[in-house]
């Protein structure tokens, strides 16, 4: 995140990256700390950067390139949603 952030240069680093060890403090395993990652990534703002989990991920593999775009507010296709 902190390399290839859109907004890299506009985010208090430490201050993030603190927040989100918080949030992850006790995990026991990969999925416990989800939650603290995708917070760490609506805290960063950039209306870019996105998480998956691994079964969010393989669903998103079974999908097709149509099934992917979101549409636009006329209900016309837009933005690819990865």
């Amino acid at each position: 995140m902190e390399r290839h952030a859109p907004v890299r240069d506009e985010v208090d680093w430490p201050k993030l990256r603190q927040d989100a060890l918080g949030r992850a403090e006790g995990a026991s395993g990969p999925a416990d700390t989800y939650e603290a990652i995708e917070q760490a990534l609506r805290d960063l703002g950039d209306g870019h950067s996105t998480f998956l989990t691994p079964e969010k991920a393989a669903r998103t593999e079974d999908e097709t390139p149509d099934d992917q775009v979101l549409p636009r507010a006329n209900g016309s296709p837009g933005a690819s949603a990865t």
